[in-house]
């Protein structure tokens, strides 16, 4: 059954049939959506579409499994 926990000031909305959450929100700062999809870390690291997308504390950012395009949208 899922619904919304309250608990020690982190925030959770779940838990799913495996467990885990589909919405983690933590009294340090950090967050995790779409069960580990994306994740924010409390220390300014973490990463987006399922790790595709990652970065570090140092600032240090890698894409993987994709094709990256840079430049202007078509007007």
């Amino acid at each position: 059954m899922e619904g919304l926990i309250i608990l020690n000031g982190d925030i959770k909305l779940g838990p799913n049939e495996n467990g885990s959450y589909k919405i983690e929100i933590k009294n340090d700062g950090s967050a995790l959506f779409g069960n580990n999809t994306t994740k924010f870390k409390s220390d300014g690291s973490g990463y987006l579409a399922g790790g595709n997308i990652r970065w570090t504390v140092n600032k240090d950012v890698t894409i993987s499994n994709s094709n990256l395009k840079i430049g202007s949208r078509p007007a």
